[in-house]
């Protein structure tokens, strides 16, 4: 009985062992990027809302790329940190997390705190957000804040009716367009049965007079000579064919990605042209950024799913995972 109770008191001890292991910011860190993402998403629908149907259209498609790109790096995160339980970790931590924030919960707050900062004194759940958005997210809010100035920017200009080029080039101007790699389509029907291809002649001999070997009357070799040169014929056209394709889309795409770093060049030359407003963008949104860390990210669980606690966590895994 002893022992039993040993063994026990042994794998309770490594299972807390493993979890005070995991970097303490780390589902926090999460839950404050998955609430911001989605404030943002709501914030840039909003503007959409008020512009024409054609940029909405743009800010609806960017907008719905950045947030599954963010989603993206938070799961796997989470993933790469608890394996097949984070969808379990991340729904017990939000739900317990909003279920202390909406009672101003001192204990659970100081705990969480001692955790993540050491004897760092916080003492208020918007300081703590804070913080971790000071020294845990930073990339993520230049990001977000980079992402919304330049929008409402491009917004301005464009119902100006100022000739700008679209969004996502917009704000990918600083990018490179680099060139795809190049892809292998799959043959269609006839090229397959135009391109028995590589096959240099003495095989294609070969599986002719496999073929014909079939047929008591078919062993000319004559004929076999004919397939054979009908079959390299069919080859050479599909080589030659295959070549013209491959260089019409060579062309192609050339053109493309001379066209989109034209674009780019362009939108650098605004956003040169533009730099006092464009500062000005980036210390609005710089400001207003902070306000929603603070005060937003505490209402995430209330604003999206209607709740807190175990309805909050179960939902955000949901939508999440």
């Amino acid at each position: 009985m002893r022992s039993a109770l040993t063994a026990i008191l042994l794998v309770l001890a490594v299972s807390v062992t493993a979890e005070e292991q995991k970097p303490a910011h780390l589902l926090l860190s999460a839950y404050i990027r998955f609430g911001m993402t989605q404030t943002i998403e709501q914030r840039i629908h909003a503007m959409g809302k008020e512009a024409s149907s054609i940029t909405a259209a743009q800010l609806s498609t960017v907008i719905g790329q950045w947030k599954q790109e963010r989603f993206t790096e938070i799961r796997s995160e989470l993933v790469s940190a608890y394996g097949e339980a984070a969808p379990q970790e991340f729904s017990k931590f939000i739900a317990s997390y909003t279920e202390a924030e909406s009672k101003n919960d001192a204990a659970y707050l100081a705990k969480l705190v001692g955790r993540i900062t050491g004897q760092k004194r916080i003492t208020q759940y918007n300081e703590l957000r804070e913080h971790m958005s000071e020294n845990y997210l930073k990339e993520f809010s230049k990001g977000c804040v980079d992402l919304m100035s330049n929008i409402e920017a491009w917004i301005t200009m464009t119902e100006d009716n100022l000739v700008v080029p679209p969004l996502h080039i917009w704000l990918s101007r600083d990018e490179r367009t680099e060139k795809p790699a190049e892809k292998t389509s799959s043959a269609d029907r006839l090229r397959n049965a135009e391109a028995v291809s590589d096959i240099d002649p003495a095989v294609l001999e070969k599986k002719s007079e496999s073929l014909l070997s079939q047929y008591e009357g078919a062993k000319d070799k004559r004929n076999k000579t004919k397939l054979a040169r009908a079959q390299a014929s069919m080859a050479q056209l599909a080589k030659e064919r295959k070549s013209y394709e491959d260089a019409y889309a060579k062309k192609t795409l050339a053109r493309a990605t001379a066209d989109a770093e034209g674009m780019k060049r362009q939108a650098r030359k605004i956003a040169d042209a533009e730099k006092e407003a464009m500062k000005q963008y980036q210390n609005s949104w710089g400001m207003k950024f902070k306000r929603l860390i603070g005060a937003t990210v505490g209402a995430t669980s209330n604003a999206f799913f209607g709740g807190i606690g175990a309805r909050a966590g179960a939902e955000a895994a949901k939508l999440l995972f």
